[in-house]
């Protein structure tokens, strides 16, 4: 009957509940905001930044988190060096890309009141919109072969800042820089500092 036919459309709506929780999505939006912010600001001078290399003798946790806070611009911005060569690089990759936004704002597009199927629309919250559309987007890549080049180019970039965190020597100025990152974000970006992860 109709109590059997919308049972796939609830176990749907309540499995993505559940993989795709509040706090994920809380973590991917912050992650994205603090991205888009270290772009903005000034990067360290590249002749600072490539200068010196010593393999960690000790508190390598440390010495990454140390770096990580102090170029995170110069991070940045390789992340997106990389991801914008990989483009350039392939033009079915920004076809590709182009047909996955197209798709996303389709599915952004179904609103609860603009779907006819009650069920349909219960499906259709915010957040399983937001599934379903990095699920499509996926989906879209990984059939054209865009998603394998992408993610080759982003492990590269990631890779790359990883090494720099683990054997560039941390200077005067990025200590002191964690440190008064670590108060900010004591006394102004909440009770939980970031280097206690």
């Amino acid at each position: 009957g109709k109590k059997n036919e919308r049972l796939p459309l609830r176990m749907m709506s309540s499995l993505l509940e559940q993989v795709f929780s509040e706090e994920a999505s809380l973590e991917l939006r912050t992650l994205g905001r603090d991205f888009l912010l270290a772009l903005q600001e000034p990067a360290r001078p590249w002749s600072e930044f490539g200068a010196v290399f010593k393999p960690p003798t000790k508190n390598l946790e440390g010495r990454m988190w140390t770096n990580l806070v102090y170029y995170k611009t110069n991070y940045a911005q390789i992340v997106t060096g990389v991801m914008a060569t990989s483009l350039l690089l392939s033009p079915r990759t920004v076809f590709s890309v182009a047909c996955s936004a197209v798709a996303s704002c389709a599915i952004f597009a179904l609103r609860p009141g603009l779907v006819p199927n009650k069920d349909l629309g219960e499906v259709t919250t915010r957040r399983n919109r937001a599934v379903f559309a990095v699920v499509a987007s996926a989906l879209i890549l990984l059939v054209t072969g865009a998603l394998l080049w992408l993610a080759s180019f982003f492990l590269a970039a990631l890779v790359l800042t990883l090494l720099h965190m683990a054997l560039r020597p941390r200077t005067v100025q990025a200590r002191y820089h964690a440190a008064a990152d670590d108060v900010r974000q004591l006394f102004f970006g909440g009770t939980e500092v970031r280097r206690s992860h």
